[in-house]
């Protein structure tokens, strides 16, 4: 979707915090999907591509249209986070959003609390952060498993009910996609 929307609209910014993969792997990977080709690929053939490379840098990151969050730094803490997330918004003016994945943050770092009770208070903090900034996000959430009959990967339908941890989705998201 953010690709799409950068192709079809010059003026269009968005920050992206991939909380599980490093800023540069995730920055090639862009590169490689604006390419239209496999990372794996498009990184095997990086000094044939560079040009290409170079040419989708320029235009996506270093123009700073996408905006990568480094988590390597951070503890991977709420507070942290969403300090980080409203200054995307606020002063980086992004009015677009991605969080994957949102059972990456804890608010206990000394386990007194569950999965479920973190990613209650994180949808919480996101959705005043929403109101307040006028930003969209776009959180990405696993999946429960499936403890009877086929698997999500085999086809299995998805409802509302089945992001894992929390009911906070099916409360405080207005569009969920599966």
């Amino acid at each position: 979707l953010l690709l799409h929307w950068l192709k079809t609209n010059n003026e269009f910014k968005a920050a992206v915090a991939y909380l599980e993969e490093p800023v540069e792997d995730a920055a090639l990977s862009f590169i490689a999907m604006a390419n239209e080709v496999p990372t794996y690929e498009f990184e095997e053939n990086l000094i044939k591509n560079q040009h290409l490379h170079d040419k989708y840098y320029d235009l996506y990151i270093k123009s700073e249209r996408v905006k990568f969050l480094d988590a390597s730094f951070m503890k991977l803490d709420g507070d942290d986070l969403i300090y980080h997330l409203n200054w995307f918004a606020e002063v980086g003016k992004y009015p677009v959003i991605v969080l994957d994945h949102i059972s990456m943050i804890t608010y206990d770092t000394l386990g007194a609390q569950s999965e479920r009770k973190d990613i209650d208070i994180l949808m919480k903090r996101l959705r005043q952060l929403a109101h307040k900034t006028k930003a969209t996000f776009f959180v990405v959430c696993h999946l429960k498993r499936a403890t009877q009959g086929i698997s999500w990967d085999q086809g299995r339908e998805i409802t509302m009910a089945d992001g894992r941890g929390s009911g906070a989705y099916e409360q405080l998201c207005d569009v969920m996609i599966g």
